[in-house]
């Protein structure tokens, strides 16, 4: 069942029953009381009958015989006024009024009470008896009165049955207007469940839209700040296995040409008689890819071998960070004391200086300088430069920007993933800028050192 289904009838149910309840109670409260005073009504007028019986028996006392001869007269006045009987302590009835066509069994348990009243349903009749007794000439009698048709009692069944009706008419009024406020509130709930199926069935950038300031927005906004979340992860984790598999391919195409080559060649040298100068071209070529294959090997090494356990950060002096000056590279290093590891440094700046000798630069600059308590070090050349669309995949293993080159460059498009992966253990990263035919910087920062007071 549905939550706006659950809430519908929840809130039906328990409307209809409290105002059920509370009508009864008013109902019966208002009843009771109307009884009360009836009953009251019938048993005064019961008295005042008493009051005449005994003064017209006790008129004249002189003789027994007038006073139930008196006694007999006074009932049957009364008889005329109202239903009424008498009977002696024996159960004998001495008087019944014509109209008296009481229940013989109520009688007796009217006798029964010797004082007091009676309410009893009788042929779907309310019938209040009152009897009380009193004695005449050492002569118990009981005076009886019959009230028949009491309109309280059946005004209480038609106030129950109206009761009734409007507890059903309610709890349909309720149940429609429930419904639709049930099916309002939780409409936002019903659009938070529909685009939780649609993100786990893979559309990440489905959200929820629910800008309403209650628990149910609240809720919705944290909804798609964790989808966002998610979104933001996968794309990473697709990406991560996109660039997994550029590794691997590119991997597997740099060995292949190689391999391809030491193969062809040495299956010549295995199967055919060569000139000696071919058999010297054919050594000296898988020499050389086997030379290639030991270099690919030792940078993939120096790659995976990378860590926080393998570096030695220490005070460095700047001027110290040198590599072999060449004519075309100019060096102008602002003095500092930075935290790096030495090696790893001089590492970065001979790959950055390398790359700009493959992209023809004709002058290189290195230059440092101290920045915001960091100190920030710029390789900068003349060479071809860099375009946008390679700019974004620089860092990314084996990948070269002019392929054609790299027969004659003996690169892999391992060095800059080597040195942004030196820069993120410095707690930096490389920032590339370039003009396609200008030329190139690629700077990074390494932090002060502050010496010890």
């Amino acid at each position: 069942m549905k939550l706006w289904a659950k809430l519908t009838l929840a809130i039906s149910l328990i409307v209809v029953v409290l105002f059920s309840i509370c009508g009864y109670l008013i109902i019966q409260k208002s009843l009771d009381f109307a009884t009360h005073q009836i009953i009251r009504q019938y048993l005064l007028q019961h008295t005042n009958y008493r009051i005449f019986i005994e003064k017209e028996v006790y008129a004249d006392e002189s003789n027994i015989d007038d006073n139930l001869q008196a006694l007999h007269e006074a009932v049957r006045f009364i008889g005329g006024l109202n239903r009424t009987a008498l009977y002696t302590a024996n159960n004998e009835k001495l008087y019944s009024s014509s109209s008296m066509s009481t229940d013989i069994d109520f009688i007796e348990e009217l006798i029964a009470l010797n004082d007091g009243y009676l309410i009893k349903d009788i042929s779907n009749e309310f019938v209040l008896g009152v009897i009380s007794t009193f004695i005449i000439d050492e002569k118990e009698f009981y005076f009886i009165t019959v009230n028949n048709s009491i309109d309280v009692f059946i005004q209480r069944k038609t106030l129950q049955q109206q009761a009734l009706l409007l507890s059903t008419v309610l709890l349909i009024c309720v149940i429609i207007c429930v419904g639709i406020f049930s099916k309002y509130i939780t409409r936002p709930i019903h659009n938070l469940s529909h685009i939780s199926v649609q993100i786990a069935n893979g559309s990440y950038g489905d959200r929820t839209h629910i800008t309403t300031n209650d628990e149910v927005g609240v809720l919705a906004r944290s909804f798609d700040k964790m989808a966002a979340a998610v979104e933001e992860r996968i794309s990473s984790l697709e990406q991560a296995v996109r660039s997994r598999e550029d590794f691997v391919a590119n991997f597997s195409h740099e060995l292949k040409t190689p391999m391809t080559a030491i193969m062809g060649y040495a299956d010549m040298l295995r199967s055919h008689e060569n000139s000696p100068e071919v058999q010297i071209k054919s050594a000296d070529y898988i020499y050389k890819e086997s030379k290639r294959i030991s270099e690919l090997s030792l940078k993939l090494m120096d790659l995976m071998g990378l860590s926080d356990e393998h570096i030695s950060i220490e005070p460095v002096d700047v001027q110290k960070l040198k590599i072999n000056i060449k004519e075309h590279l100019i060096s102008n290093m602002q003095p500092a004391t930075v935290c790096a590891d030495k090696t790893l440094i001089i590492s970065v700046l001979q790959n950055l200086c390398d790359n700009a000798e493959k992209a023809e630069a004709t002058e290189i600059l290195i230059k440092g300088h101290t920045e915001e308590n960091k100190y920030k070090i710029t390789v900068s050349d003349n060479g071809r430069g860099i375009s946008k669309e390679d700019m974004f995949r620089i860092k990314e293993p084996f990948y070269i920007v002019d392929r054609s080159r790299t027969e004659t460059t003996s690169s892999f498009g391992l060095g800059l993933t080597l040195c942004e992966k030196i820069a993120n253990l410095h707690g930096t990263s490389l920032t590339f800028e370039s003009i396609i035919g200008i030329g190139t910087s690629v700077s990074f920062e390494l932090s002060m050192h502050e010496p010890e007071p």
